[in-house]
């Protein structure tokens, strides 16, 4: 939307405060956008729409990140004979089906895995390690 003063947020109707787009084109406040998906009570494993024209939405960063996680936990695992390997196989295999139930084939989701890891955004070995462990608090 366009005002004479600028883009305008299809969920507040003022002049945009840090932008963000998404896929389909539409732009919103970043403050909205995240007060939207809660109002909405947006579930990690569901996907996320555009509150616009309903396209589907990429899976967050965090999403994409936490499979990233689960991965690398997987491969050390692996690599060192750990017994927490299953345990890591069945959290990565858990993600998976979930982003597979929500539409997205296997190379959509090799491509996004891609496409994060080339962002050059570093995922901190805190963060990792939470992911590891399935702890949100850490």
């Amino acid at each position: 939307m366009k005002s004479d003063h600028g883009e305008i947020c299809g969920i507040c109707l003022d002049v945009y405060d840090n932008p963000v787009q998404l896929p389909c084109g539409h732009s919103f406040c970043e403050v909205c956008l995240d007060g939207w998906l809660v109002k909405s009570k947006f579930d990690v494993r569901q996907p996320r729409n555009c509150p616009m024209c309903r396209h589907r939405a990429k899976p967050s960063r965090e999403i994409i990140s936490k499979l990233i996680a689960f991965t690398d936990v997987v491969s050390a695992f692996r690599e060192a004979g750990h017994e927490g390997l299953e345990a890591a196989k069945m959290d990565q295999e858990d993600l998976l089906g979930a982003l597979l139930k929500m539409g997205y084939t296997s190379e959509e989701i090799d491509d996004m895995v891609d496409e994060y890891r080339n962002s050059n955004i570093e995922l901190p070995n805190a963060i990792m390690t939470a992911a590891g462990k399935n702890d949100a608090q850490t």
